[in-house]
Parts: C-alpha cells; structure tokens; sequence
C-alpha cells in the first residue's frame, strides 16, 4: 500500500514510522524539512503526495488542510484521511473545498478505511 502523510509532526511522524515498519511504501511532506528528516521517510511535495492510494493529513488546523487540497492535483484516486484537530466552521469550509458539501455537517455521510496500524504501546500486537 502506498501511503503519503502531509504533516510530519508529532502525531504524523508516529503514523508513517509505524506505517513504515507494516511494511507500506510511506512518503511524506512537511514545511519544515528537519521534520521530514526525523519521520525518516522519503519526501515528495505536495501534488506528488497524492499519487498514493492513501494520503494522510496530520496537520495543526483546518486552515492548512484547506491550504494542502488547494495544492492537490484536480483529479486522484487517493482516498485521503483527515486526521487534523478543527473547528466546526473549518471543517465546514474543508468539505466545502473537498466537493462534500452540505449546509449540515451531519447529513453527511464519510467513509474511511481504516489502516491496520497499532501503537508499539497496544496490549493487542
């Protein structure tokens, strides 16, 4: 599975080490290039992120994911995960610059595939 995770902070970070160590194909971005280096996978840049079958967003607010599906290519296969901590009102705007509309957050219906990851600390490894 290839994976890109666009926000290699602490919370990022710790998912494409993990997801590295499953054995997937893990590329990730960052604006801070000390925390690509860290995160120990290969970088790409925003657009080529998406050329992944997923793409994880672990970002600080909705005001960067907007900033990163601004950046995405028009059209991918890539089923992307937001994992970002947001306001309601960000997430409103970011489902609206997603194409996932809806003046009611809860009309909406979204399906994520969960990934087989665990933490290294998970009683069920």
């Amino acid at each position: 599975m290839r994976v890109s995770v666009i926000g290699l902070g602490r919370m990022g970070r710790g998912m494409a080490r993990n997801l590295a160590r499953r054995g997937h194909e893990v590329r990730g971005y960052d604006v801070s290039e000390e925390a690509v280096r860290a995160a120990g996978v290969p970088p790409c840049d925003v657009p080529r992120c998406f050329e992944a079958d997923y793409v994880v967003l672990a970002l600080p607010t909705g005001r960067e994911v907007l900033d990163v599906l601004r950046s995405a290519p028009a059209s991918t296969d890539a089923v992307i995960v937001d994992t970002t901590t947001q306001s309601l009102s960000e997430l409103r705007r970011v489902l609206e610059a997603a194409g996932i509309g809806g003046s009611n957050v809860a009309e909406l219906a979204l399906y994520v595939k969960v990934l087989n990851v665990q933490s290294p600390h998970s009683p069920h490894r």
